[in-house]
């Protein structure tokens, strides 16, 4: 081999390694920031669902009516669509 191939193969060499450093390092922090979202998401929903049980708790009688009314309304059916 010549001194230029072997040059170029120590350059080519270096080059997949940085590649698959910067690919690793990249799956890794992906892998830490989905972690954190997924945790963030979960706390999100706890939160979500705590504020809706809350609500639902302090608007109880207006939903009791909303929903007393609406069982007690007959829906308009079509007897035919024409």
């Amino acid at each position: 081999m010549t001194e230029l191939q072997r040059i170029f193969l120590a350059y080519t060499g270096m080059y997949f390694v940085v590649l698959a450093a910067m690919y690793l390092a990249f799956h890794v922090a992906l892998i830490m920031l989905e972690r954190a979202a997924r945790i963030k998401h979960a706390k999100c929903k706890v939160l979500v669902a705590k504020q809706r049980a809350d609500e639902q708790e302090r608007w109880k009688v207006a939903y009791a009516l909303y929903n007393k009314k609406h069982q007690m309304e007959k829906p308009n059916m079509l007897e035919s669509a024409v």
